[in-house]
């Protein structure tokens, strides 16, 4: 990826006075790197993904979707984008799920260092079709033991038997279905077809998908009349049927089945996808992850299946859980199957099976599952310890989607620490306002950061932080590696999905002795950003709702769009600010500014 600019910790001059003594200095953290623009949760619609794409100003349609499904997207000069995840399922007014991911992948392609993909649960979970999806799961004798899955309560959980028992009532009723064995049920029910029903309504949350993906199919057909089968599909509602008795479109059901098969082929849109994503990554001095850092069952800040150690340094950690992720994919990409269709032992008995069980709820902690709310679903801050954690590394923004929250998106402001340059116990630091330093050091006492490993440039011992240790008083500049940038797979090793080494960065120089730290109360912004759900009167839950996150180099934020009413909205969050002291007193409040620029500017005018 691309050389990212370290954090920069500017310093104003003090201009007041503590009532504990000490002068006071506004402290702002402006993260360098290029624009960003955020896109994430789109879930199939591709109605939103026009939307989106009409109001950005990262953006331009250049060509609508040819026959295979991509649509031509140019990505402006200066701009980067990150997709946050969840491109697939559920659709819009038809279905698009084709036109959406391939167009994703085909922009990924054309700008292969200024899009990433942050891959989300619903992109993930379509590696289980290569097993799950195959004539031998039908075999006679099979459907009793097929279990419901395994991360559902037992209470409400669905088997495939279960499933096509509710077919055969539908169809003929409950006492000839209570009459019926399960051979029966199973010669007339037991289908392919029924079975990828089956997988998208009980195990993936896509009720419906097979429906809207045949007229989605239909649409790109050509020769079909598009225009009837979107009125058609209106007054169905965007959810349209799933059974057997709807409209074909022209589309046979077989070929609608190996839509999703092929997904996942080589050469199929949804693996392309997966070689092409990540689970998280940096820029400048923003995470990106699906979900979040923290979830309900733990912190996934640190944590990296296969690892049984806390990874402190944030940079290090992306770079892992990346790997960890190719390694994972690799191993599906060689072992497709259950190695034994009866098994029972779902771990090891499939390739990339921790992925997969990565994406789904359980007691692991996890990134594309974690959540930044509490649970009567109100906004929930970083605890002090994990926001420090993030400072340390750097970052000071983290941007999520995954969980549905409103009609545009929500901003959170946390604690947490900030250096500060000037009058050091340890020495002196430059107070240049200008002056900066890639990766502050923790206070005396916090817990020792583990140092990066590998693709570090430079010599020299490595002292906190990873960092080499500060020089002697009058000693030449130190050569510092700035944080190491998420891991992605260099083109060379995209079709063969090997692990790719770990980056070397280019070398900063930082002179001086390390900085006081003081403990304050910001330092983090978390921006939730999936608004799927912005309302839900309308057929698709989004209605006329679209939001961009842009993110620059000076350390603002802007959040523009539209919410469900029609209305613009259209306002900026300036750089991450604290309060800090100089001497040691105790901490002062927070002081977070955010600058509201309007429901004032019609989103048409913003566009040059």
């Amino acid at each position: 990826q691309h050389g990212l600019d370290s954090a920069r910790v500017r310093l104003g001059a003090p201009h007041s006075q503590s009532a504990g003594g000490g002068s006071m200095a506004a402290a702002e953290v402006s993260p360098g790197g290029p624009k960003v623009s955020f896109l994430t949760d789109v879930e199939g619609n591709w109605e939103f993904l026009e939307r989106f794409v009409e109001m950005s100003d990262a953006l331009d349609m250049t060509a609508p979707p040819d026959a295979s499904g991509a649509a031509d997207i140019a990505l402006r000069d200066g701009w980067h984008l990150v997709i946050g995840g969840d491109l697939c399922d559920k659709g819009g007014l038809v279905g698009g799920t084709v036109r959406v991911v391939r167009s994703c992948v085909a922009l990924k392609k054309k700008y292969p260092d200024r899009v990433t993909i942050v891959l989300g649960n619903r992109d993930i979970n379509k590696m289980r079709f290569t097993s799950e999806l195959t004539l031998a799961q039908l075999e006679n004798g099979r459907l009793e033991r097929v279990p419901g899955p395994y991360w559902v309560a037992e209470p409400n959980r669905i088997t495939p038997l279960m499933f096509l028992r509710g077919l055969s009532i539908e169809k003929y009723g409950s006492s000839l279905t209570d009459s019926m064995s399960v051979a029966q049920i199973g010669s007339c029910f037991n289908t392919i077809a029924n079975r990828l029903r089956w997988i998208l309504k009980e195990t993936m949350g896509a009720d419906g998908e097979m429906e809207r993906r045949r007229r989605e199919l239909a649409l790109l057909g050509g020769d079909r009349r598009a225009s009837i089968i979107i009125q058609e599909a209106s007054s169905r509602g965007a959810d349209g049927g799933s059974g057997e008795g709807d409209s074909d479109y022209g589309v046979p059901t077989a070929e609608v089945v190996a839509s999703f098969t092929d997904c996942v082929k080589e050469g199929g849109f949804m693996r392309e996808l997966l070689e092409l994503g990540q689970l998280a990554t940096i820029i400048g001095s923003t995470l990106f992850v699906h979900g979040g850092v923290v979830s309900i069952c733990g912190v996934a800040l640190g944590s990296v299946p296969g690892i049984d150690r806390s990874i402190y340094d944030v940079h290090e950690w992306v770079a892992e859980l990346n790997r960890w992720y190719y390694t994972q994919l690799q191993d599906w990409i060689n072992r497709p199957y259950w190695e034994d269709d009866d098994t029972t032992d779902l771990f090891g008995s499939r390739g990339g099976h921790d992925l997969m069980d990565y994406v789904v709820p359980g007691p692991r902690p996890s990134v594309v599952l974690g959540k930044h709310l509490t649970k009567s679903g109100m906004p929930k801050p970083l605890d002090e310890a994990l926001t420090k954690q993030l400072n340390d590394a750097g970052i000071f923004r983290l941007c999520v989607g995954h969980t549905p929250h409103g009609t545009c998106p929500t901003v959170i402001k946390c604690p947490g620490f900030i250096p500060q340059p000037g009058n050091s116990r340890d020495g002196d630091w430059s107070t240049d306002p200008d002056r900066s330093h890639p990766h502050p050091y923790p206070p005396a006492g916090s817990p020792e950061p583990q140092c990066a490993s590998g693709g570090l440039a430079g010599e020299g011992a490595v002292g906190a932080a990873g960092m080499p240790p500060a020089p002697a008083e009058g000693s030449a500049a130190v050569s510092v590696p700035p944080p190491a940038v998420s891991v992605l797979p260099p083109a060379t090793a995209r079709s063969g999905l090997g692990v790719p080494p770990a980056p070397v960065a280019p070398v900063a120089s930082v002179v001086g002795r390390r900085p006081t730290v003081l403990e304050t109360t910001p330092v983090l912004e978390i921006i939730m950003a999936d608004t799927s759900y912005s309302d839900m009167k309308a057929d698709d839950n989004r209605g006329k709702s679209v939001s961009e996150v842009q993110l620059f180099p000076d350390g603002r934020a802007r959040i523009c769009g539209r919410i469900a009413d029609g209305r613009a909205i259209d306002y900026t969050l300036g750089p991450v600010r604290a309060r800090i002291r100089h001497g040691e007193v105790a901490p002062p409040p927070l002081e977070a500014e955010m600058d509201l620029i309007g429901l004032r500017e019609p989103m048409g005018a913003r566009r040059s």
